[in-house]
């Protein structure tokens, strides 16, 4: 009776661990939560939509001071352009440039620019399959990118692959 006990609990934390996470980073488990947060450290941010590529800066800046730079996606090769990811509370990240010092993800109005003026904190949940859904917190506001000609913004979650992302981890 014991073993069998003890398969089941394994069985229901196997699949426990597999539940989606729903809400801002809940999982029906902490330990799948814990398990599921991203990581601090340096990525490359790469979409799952073909059309874009990997997250990067437009070849010109929004004329403010100090500068605000318009991302956009890339099908570059070179690994120039990475970003910092930061715990900034309970679910919340910020994204900062590496190649821009200074320069964090920042939400205005529906666009998603790197600003050395102001940042703004960003929910990272995992959307299956290795990827993740960069969110406003408290809003059905994802980042979204449907080509790599067009700025980087917020829609409402439709679970597309322009709104699904791949964070590759980067050696410091």
């Amino acid at each position: 009776m014991r073993r069998r006990n003890a398969l089941l609990a394994a069985v229901a934390a196997a699949l426990m661990s597999l539940a989606p996470l729903a809400g801002s980073a809940q999982a029906a488990r902490p330990e799948a939560a814990a398990a599921a947060r991203m990581q601090e450290g340096r990525y490359l941010i790469v979409s799952e939509n073909p059309e874009v590529g990997k997250l990067d800066f437009a070849p010109f800046s929004v004329p403010t001071d100090p500068p605000s730079y318009v991302i956009t996606g890339s099908h570059r090769k070179d690994l120039k352009e990475q970003w910092t990811v930061t715990p900034a509370g309970p679910g919340a990240y910020t994204l900062n440039s590496t190649t821009h010092p200074g320069a964090s993800w920042s939400r205005h109005r529906d666009a998603i620019v790197a600003s050395e003026a102001s940042w703004s904190r960003f929910a990272i949940e995992p959307a299956g399959g290795g990827t993740y859904r960069i969110h406003v917190p408290n809003e059905d506001a994802v980042a979204t990118l449907n080509r790599s000609d067009e700025q980087l913004h917020v829609e409402p979650d439709q679970g597309s692959p322009a709104q699904r992302w791949r964070f590759v981890r980067v050696a410091e």
